[in-house]
C-alpha cells in the first residue's frame, strides 16, 4: 500500500514538474515577442521625434539665408541712395562720370539739370538715375554698380521698356540724317552699361517718291546699317522694344532739392 502511494506521489510529482517546464519555455517568446514591438514602437516614436528636429533646421536655415538676403539688400540700397544724393545736392559732379563737354559746349548758359526720377529698368532691384534737363531736354541716365556710379548715356529720351531692359530714343537732337519721325534707337541697359541694340528707320519720302529701301536697320551681329526694301524687320523691332514703352512724360519728375523722389522707384 505504502509503496503504491509512494509510486502515485512520484508520478504527480513529475507531471507537474513537466508542466512547469513546459509554461516556462512559452513565457520567454510571448515576453520576446512583445519586447520586439515594443521596441519597435518606441524606435518609430523616436524617429517621429527627430523629424521636426530636422524641419526645424531646415527652416532655420531658410530664414537665415533670408534675412542675409534682405540685409544685403538693405545695404545695397543705402548705397546707391547715397551715391544720388550726392549728384542731386551738386550735378555738376555727374562730369567725374562721364564726358559731358560736348553738351557743354553745344549747349553753353543752358547746360544745366533740374529734374530727375528713378527707374529700374532692367529689373535687378538697383533703379536707374535719370538726371533730366528742361532747358536742354537732355537726360541723363546712371546706375549703380560694384560699389560706384556708373554713367550710361545721354539723349532726348523718349520712353523706357522694362519688358526689355530698354532706354528708347525718338528721331536725333543734333546732327543730319534719319527721318526724325519714324526713326528709333533702343539702348539696352545691363548692369553697368548701356548697349546700343537697335536702330531703326523709315523714310516715308523715299516711299511715296518709289526710292528703292526705304528702311533702314542695323544689324547688331555685323555693326552694319542695312537698307531694306520692305518694313517687315523694322515692324518687329517696333513691336517688341519701341511700342511697349513707358513714355519720359508718364515719369513723375523730381525737382533736385525733393529727396523724397529716392523713395520712388517707377
Amino acid at each position: 500500500m505504502k509503496l503504491k502511494l509512494c509510486i502515485v506521489i512520484g508520478l504527480l510529482t513529475f507531471m507537474l514538474c513537466a508542466c512547469g517546464e513546459q509554461q516556462k519555455e512559452t513565457i520567454p517568446d510571448n515576453v520576446a515577442k512583445n519586447s520586439v514591438e515594443q521596441e519597435s514602437i518606441e524606435q518609430g516614436s523616436n524617429e517621429s521625434m527627430e523629424l521636426p528636429s530636422a524641419e526645424n533646421d531646415a527652416e532655420s536655415s531658410i530664414e537665415n539665408v533670408q534675412e542675409e538676403s534682405i540685409e544685403k539688400q538693405d545695404n545695397t540700397t543705402e548705397q546707391w541712395r547715397s551715391a544720388y544724393q550726392e549728384i542731386l545736392a551738386d550735378w555738376k559732379v555727374i562730369e567725374q562720370y562721364g564726358d559731358m563737354n560736348y553738351l557743354k559746349e553745344y549747349f553753353d548758359s543752358e547746360y544745366q539739370f533740374d529734374k530727375y526720377w528713378l527707374c529700374d529698368v532692367n529689373g535687378d532691384e538697383v533703379p536707374e538715375l535719370f538726371l533730366h534737363s528742361d532747358y536742354m531736354n537732355i537726360t541723363v541716365v546712371f546706375t549703380y554698380c560694384e560699389g560706384e556710379i556708373r554713367f550710361l548715356m545721354y539723349d532726348v529720351i523718349y520712353g523706357v521698356n522694362k519688358e526689355t531692359g530698354d532706354v528708347v530714343i525718338e528721331g536725333h537732337w543734333h546732327g543730319a540724317g534719319g527721318s526724325g519721325v519714324d526713326e528709333w534707337t533702343v539702348y539696352h541697359i545691363t548692369e553697368n552699361e548701356a548697349v546700343y541694340a537697335y536702330y531703326i528707320d523709315f523714310i516715308r519720302e523715299y516711299e511715296e517718291l518709289e526710292i528703292e529701301n526705304p528702311y533702314t536697320v542695323y544689324d547688331a551681329s555685323t555693326g552694319e546699317f542695312e537698307k531694306q526694301p520692305n518694313g517687315d524687320e523694322y515692324d518687329e523691332i517696333y513691336a517688341v522694344h519701341v511700342k511697349p514703352c513707358t513714355m519720359k512724360s508718364k515719369f513723375q519728375q523730381y525737382d533736385l532739392s525733393d529727396l523724397t523722389g529716392l523713395d520712388v522707384i517707377q
